[in-house]
């Protein structure tokens, strides 16, 4: 059906032989164990399948006939998404985020176990986040296959590392510091076991609170304030061909 509706100038008789095809490499890699990774073939060459299973392509080529009037066509779906994709939107910021952010961590604290440096994290970090973008344009790897770009009225390396610095202080640093100081206070103020569940269950809760609130706000405003306090804009690269 999938085939169909994707390559809708081929002919019926072409789904019917790639329907045929797909099930025979199905039944030979059964019969052949693998193609012969294994010594015996854990399944039998069915013929029965290899009918069946071909039999199934031609029913859903029939049935994408007559469903494929109610559907939207291939051209103008690519032409929304092209629409859609034009606009950075704030999930689309929050994922370029998420995707930089673990793709650091996964780089730098594999470098930190490799060669147990301190200044190892920082070391990756300006890497990551300074001379990769300079080799990809201006744009960081998540962006880059995300295709958006961060643009700046001036300064554009100095406010981008300090726009970095912000954002991890900002989601990452900032909570974590807040609970850093929640298990301090529990500790002087010796709470008891019921007091310290309540205090520790408030302080997550206004966590959560603070961290829903800025994703809520940059979805529905596609922008933050401190997009103004280093005056920037995002932009897409879909069709710009970067």
């Amino acid at each position: 059906m999938l085939l169909v509706f994707y390559f809708c100038e081929l002919f019926g008789v072409h789904f019917i032989i790639i329907s045929l095809i797909l099930s025979l490499f199905f039944e030979i890699t059964q019969v052949t164990g693998l193609y012969f990774i294994y010594s015996y073939p854990y399944r039998v060459f069915d013929v029965d399948d290899l009918i069946m299973n071909t039999l199934g392509g031609i029913i859903g080529y029939c049935l994408m006939g007559f469903i494929d009037n109610f559907l939207p066509t291939r051209d103008k779906i690519d032409e929304e998404s092209l629409k859609a994709g034009e606009k950075v939107s704030g999930l689309r910021r929050i994922t370029v985020f998420c995707l930089d952010l673990f793709l650091y961590l996964v780089i730098a604290l594999n470098v930190y176990i490799a060669i147990s440096k301190k200044y190892s994290l920082i070391s990756i970090f300006i890497i990551y986040y300074l001379f990769i973008p300079i080799l990809l344009k201006g744009q960081t790897i998540a962006e880059k296959f995300l295709n958006v770009k961060t643009l700046y009225d001036k300064h554009k390396i100095i406010k981008d590392v300090l726009r970095i610095i912000w954002l991890y202080f900002y989601y990452l640093i900032f909570p974590f510091e807040v609970m850093n100081i929640s298990n301090r206070l529990v500790v002087k103020l010796d709470m008891q076991t019921h007091e310290s569940i309540l205090f520790y269950i408030i302080v997550i809760f206004v966590i959560f609170v603070y961290l829903i609130v800025n994703i809520i706000h940059l979805m529905t405003k596609h922008k933050t304030y401190y997009d103004n306090l280093f005056k920037i804009k995002y932009i897409s690269t879909i069709n710009k061909g970067e």
